[in-house]
């Protein structure tokens, strides 16, 4: 193949591979914002989009389909592949223009016309050979290539990457990025710390340290000079580094490791934590030194150096533990979350959880009756509504009480949360529980919305959910003096128009199998001896 072929054959190549990814973005912008959301905490001087665009998944003016994660992680896995094959053949590229020309080269380049007469002859003989050369290419990186038979789509990825598998890179538990599998260490810290008084959550309150630029050092677990702790927290930074890159596949291993690296030995081996109180403190010697000069002194030190070739590896590892776990701290957040909510279910509802975590992890990523329109709503959402309405029967989540911590079903029945009550007046938002629908009417947000309405808010209002009537009582109470009886007759009226809302409360009581009935017949039970 000559100089000019090869040279067009890469270029070619390279827009394939452009074009397939720009196909993936436009059909699923959140693999975009995906990545740019965490591009944000890694590289502060990333902007982000519009919180409208990423919240609704646009591309410009258009919505799009949200995918669930195990989707998107899939092709963010996928288009990083691509990547590498554009990388490789860029460098494929620039090596043949950095070549000196050849004798032969120089020669085709003098017979350029002929050689192109002839390749339009060729071109001529073989056109369909030709185009289907091409399409070959192009197949190799189109969505639903590997899909057995092309007429239905039942993989969603494309030939190039037909091997790719997320459930031998991810465990059930990580849920493709979602939870850290953090409580296989807390087995390890507890041989560390030579006590077994430390529980999970304690456990979790230790590693969160971490996440803060100082206490990790001003307050560790363990005298940092312990080798058992230093070697902990190297496992655990392997560990947190391996799940980063997996979970976040776009970005470039080697610009996350140079960046890491450049900020360890320019600003935190050369005292970048200082206190008006102690001074400046030296990573490696493990001491605060009171001035600049002292701590430059020391720097040059035989002590310093000594210990600097001693402990430089394990200091940085423990920095980098601090950085990846501070890129990593929603998914910590949530991986705590989900931990005590864990702790407070029942053996049965522990199970049924795993049984629904081991259901999605064993679904596929792609299931061919999911609709591509622009308009229509993903599984993410539609599981965000299961959650927000509370279905209980179909979801294994604990509910959330009043104080915002989880409470059980039973419990939660019982002081009528399972109860829900609208305010139109509010912009139609739902109130779980009469008692926080009673205290909303004194709060900011109904008195705002009964102003913006042009009423004046009074004791006069309260229980008035309906636009309507709240304006209708506001026209009566202005045409009329203000006399308590003249308000009172115009709450009777419209009360007596309104549906009545639910107060009555039917108490609850389960047996020891787990069964939920109402008192009545739980105590007809109770006196023959049933339960």
């Amino acid at each position: 193949m000559s100089f000019l072929e090869t040279r067009r054959s890469l270029l070619e190549d390279m827009e394939i591979i452009e074009n397939a990814i720009v196909e993936r973005i436009r059909r699923n912008p959140e693999l975009y914002y995906h990545y740019i959301q965490e591009s944000s905490k890694v590289f502060p001087d990333v902007k982000l989009p519009k919180s409208s665009l990423i919240a609704e998944n646009k591309l410009f003016k258009i919505k799009k389909v949200k995918r669930n994660r195990k989707q998107v992680i899939l092709q963010q896995h996928e288009i990083s592949l691509f990547l590498r094959d554009y990388l490789e053949k860029q460098k494929s590229f620039n090596n043949i223009n950095s070549q000196n020309y050849s004798q032969e080269d120089d020669k085709d380049l003098c017979s350029f016309d002929e050689e192109l007469r002839q390749l339009e002859d060729e071109l001529k003989s073989e056109e369909e050979n030709f185009q289907l050369d091409i399409n070959s290419k192009r197949n190799k990186y189109a969505l639903f290539s590997s899909s057995i038979d092309s007429s239905k789509r039942t993989n969603i990825l494309s030939e190039r990457a037909r091997d790719l598998d997320l459930n031998k890179i991810f465990t059930r538990d990580e849920q493709y990025g979602e939870y850290m599998e953090l409580e296989q260490f807390h087995s390890l810290w507890l041989n560390v710390f030579k006590r077994s008084d430390c529980s999970l959550l304690q456990f979790f309150d230790v590693v969160e340290l971490f996440v803060d630029d100082k206490k990790y050092l001003l307050t560790p677990p363990m005298d940092r000079k312990n080798d058992r702790y230093m070697a902990f927290l190297i496992k655990l930074c392997k560990y947190l580094e391996t799940f980063f890159f997996k979970s976040y596949a776009l970005f470039d291993k080697e610009v996350i490791e140079s960046s890491i690296r450049f900020d360890f030995e320019q600003s935190y081996c050369k005292g970048s934590l200082r206190s008006e109180a102690k001074g400046i403190h030296c990573p490696f010697c493990y001491k605060w030194f009171k001035t600049s000069p002292v701590f430059e002194n020391h720097l040059t030190g035989k002590i310093h150096k000594k210990n600097e070739f001693k402990r430089k590896d394990t200091v940085y590892s423990e920095y980098k533990l601090h950085r990846y776990l501070k890129y990593l701290k929603d998914e910590f957040s949530h991986t705590k979350s989900f931990v005590e909510r864990k702790l407070v279910f029942t053996a049965n509802e522990r199970i049924a959880e795993m049984d629904a975590l081991t259901q999605k992890y064993e679904a596929p990523a792609y299931d061919p009756t999911d609709k591509d329109g622009d308009q229509q709503k993903g599984s993410d959402q539609r599981d965000d509504q299961l959650q927000e309405k509370h279905f209980f029967g179909k979801s294994f989540d604990m509910p959330l009480g009043p104080d915002g911590l989880p409470m059980p079903h039973w419990l939660y029945k019982l002081h009528g949360l399972d109860r829900e009550y609208h305010c139109e007046i509010c912009a139609n938002k739902v109130y779980n529980g009469r008692r926080t629908f009673e205290r909303h009417f004194n709060e900011g947000p109904h008195l705002y919305h009964l102003r913006c309405l042009g009423i004046e808010p009074s004791l006069a209002f309260k229980g008035i959910t309906k636009i309507t009537e709240a304006q209708k009582l506001w026209e009566n109470m202005q045409k009329q003096p203000q006399s308590a009886t003249s308000i009172a007759s115009s709450l009777t009226k419209l009360k007596h128009s309104r549906s009545k809302l639910p107060t009555e409360l039917e108490l609850e009581e389960e047996d020891e199998e787990g069964n939920v009935m109402s008192k009545k017949v739980f105590d007809e039970l109770k006196k023959q001896g049933l339960v």
